[in-house]
Order: C-alpha cells, then sequence, then structure tokens
C-alpha cells in the first residue's frame, strides 16, 4: 500500500513503512505499525494509517501512534480496506460494514451499507468528488454516496413501517402515516445507525392517508374510517369507512369535506361532545370517489376529481351541504 503527498511516496509492506527516495525504499521508523494495512492517505501534516483490524494509527514524520476514534470498534469489526479525506471528513470503505463516514468536526457518523441501497458491503475502493459526495468501487458494481443530499430515511430494511402517506408535526410528536397504520417519532427525531424507531398510534392497521389539524387535535383519514387523535385518546367519528382525505369547508369552521371511497362525507364539530366530529351523512348527488377534493370561490361549490374521465366536476350544494343542486 502506498499514499503521496506533495511529490513524497510511502510504502507500506507487511513489516515497515518505507519512502521512496529516486529509485530506491528507504527505511523509516515502524515501531507500532499494525501488521495488516490496506490502505494511507495524507493527513495534517503527516499520515494517517487504518489498519485492516486494529483501528487507526498516525504517523508524524517520526513515529507511530494510535489515533483514538469513536469508531475504532466499528473499524475493527468490519475491516478497513480502503479510505478518503475531504473537508473535515473522513471515509472508510470496509469488507463486512459497507462505508463509514466521520466529521471530525462534529463527530458525527454516517454508515452506509446493503440495508439503505448499496450494492454490497465490500468497498474496495472509495473517492470524493467536486461536490462532496462520495463515489465507492464495490466488489459488485459502482455505487455513488449522496453526502449533500437533504433527505434521509427515517427506518430501513431490515425495520420497515410500510410505504409513507402523510406527515404532520404536531408539539412534540412527528406523525407519519404509511400502508401499514399510523406511526409517530419523538421530535426533533433522534437516531442511531442512521434510523429511527416509531411507535405505533393505537389506530387498528392499515392505510393512513391524510393528517388534518384541527388545533391541538388530529384528525386521520384511514382505510377504516376517520379517527381524532386527541391527547392520548383515539377515537373513530361513528359511521366512517374507507377515508382518502378531507378540507374544511369555506365560512364555515365546524364543517370539513371527507373525500371517501364511494363519495363525500360531511363532518360536523359537536361544540356539546368535547368538540368531536360527526358524520352528517353523504352527499347526496356524488358518486365518484372523493380522493380529491377542491372548492371554488363559492361558499357551496365543491370540485371533485373523476380519475376514469381525468376531469374535476364541479358541483353546487344546497345550503345544508347535503345534496347537490346543480
Amino acid at each position: 500500500m502506498c499514499s503521496s503527498d506533495l511529490g513524497t511516496v510511502y510504502v507500506c509492506t507487511r513489516d515497515d513503512l518505507r519512502m521512496l527516495t529516486g529509485q530506491r525504499l528507504l527505511h523509516l521508523e515502524s515501531e507500532g505499525l499494525p501488521r495488516t494495512v490496506n490502505t494511507m492517505l495524507p493527513f495534517d501534516k503527516g499520515i494517517l494509517i487504518p489498519s485492516a483490524t486494529k483501528g487507526l494509527f498516525y504517523y508524524d514524520g517520526a513515529r507511530i501512534e494510535p489515533y483514538p476514534t469513536d469508531i475504532d470498534g466499528l473499524l475493527r469489526d468490519g475491516c478497513v480496506l480502503c479510505s478518503a479525506y475531504q473537508d473535515h471528513r473522513l471515509a472508510f470503505g470496509t469488507l463486512a460494514f459497507g462505508l463509514i463516514v466521520m466529521n471530525l468536526q462534529t463527530g458525527d457518523v454516517e454508515k452506509y451499507d446493503d440495508s439503505c441501497g448499496l450494492q454490497s458491503n465490500m468497498v474496495r475502493s472509495v473517492a470524493f468528488d467536486e461536490r462532496g459526495n462520495i463515489w465507492c468501487g464495490l466488489n459488485m458494481g459502482i455505487d455513488y454516496v449522496l453526502l449533500q443530499n437533504p433527505f434521509t430515511s427515517l427506518y430501513r430494511i431490515p425495520r420497515s413501517y410500510g410505504m409513507g402517506y402523510t406527515a404532520l408535526l404536531n408539539g412534540d410528536k412527528l406523525y407519519l402515516g404509511t400502508n401499514q397504520g399510523l406511526f409517530y417519532a419523538p421530535y426533533p427525531v433522534k437516531y442511531h445507525d442512521r434510523q429511527t424507531i416509531l411507535q405505533g398510534c393505537g389506530v387498528p392497521m392499515g392505510t393512513a392517508w391524510m393528517l388534518y389539524q384541527d388545533g391541538d387535535d388530529l384528525l386521520l383519514m384511514h382505510d377504516q374510517g376517520v379517527f381524532l387523535i386527541k391527547g392520548g385518546d383515539r377515537h373513530i367519528v361513528p359511521n366512517t369507512m374507507g377515508v382518502w382525505s378531507c378540507m374544511p369547508v369555506k365560512g364555515r369552521s365546524d364543517l370539513l369535506y371527507v373525500g371517501a371511497y364511494n363519495g363525500v362525507y360531511v363532518l360536523q364539530r359537536d361544540p356539546d361532545a368535547n368538540a368531536k366530529w360527526k358524520r352528517l351523512g353523504l352527499i347526496q348527488g356524488i358518486s365518484e370517489s372523493g380522493r380529491f377534493l377542491g372548492q371554488t370561490e363559492h361558499a357551496r361549490e365543491l370540485r371533485v376529481y373523476n380519475a376514469r374521465e381525468n376531469i374535476y366536476h364541479t358541483y353546487l350544494l344546497d345550503p345544508t351541504y347535503r345534496k347537490v343542486v346543480k
């Protein structure tokens, strides 16, 4: 393994560290050199020597000493095959743990492996590009890791909470609706190994399509109906089933249009029942599924998207919002 810095080439053998001068390899002070070294790189004013299974070492031009970090255990167990350094970030390709990236300024550690999309956990070569992202040469193919991507996964294989459809931040909880149900994570979200553990919300399994905030309460549009989430309580709005979405009725803070699989409900807040909601009924005259709803400037004009015809139908409702009149 060799490394170069400002025209000087260093070579690490199984026995010692050497420096290439002309056509000669000069022996350097090698006491403390780990037995197996697959990579070296210029670092600070010397050379960083990641050993395969003994952690990191640093050569300052005179001696070799251990370079302890918080990821020494990962590096020892993963078997380091390659490394790269850019802008206070160290990247290590390993035999067993994929790519490990450590920010020396913040101490943050990111780990990328086959559970988050890497084709293989054996990373044989790594290189930063000018955008700060990393190219990985694997034992099976080439991968590009977007370190600068503003998005990250909340959960990964083997833990899965399903496909996400809706999310809403309410106080100190981040609610997430998936095709398996409704979950939450304490906010700010805390990660362990780049993922978090979500908690169930006490609603039935099924697709959670949409969350709507009503003051401090949440309304969940769910495959099994409309659920009111109020503090630690969960209540289903009676006689609701198969609900896509909802939207407040213009000019009426006590009414909601609710798009259902078989039409559009109207819900009304009941001031005498601890602000719970009740179903007034399906709007007569609307037969299509109410997944996508809209309103015009007219207080009682409702628009419903018809997927089969790929158009919006506009309906004028009577003053009770219970029947189509035009």
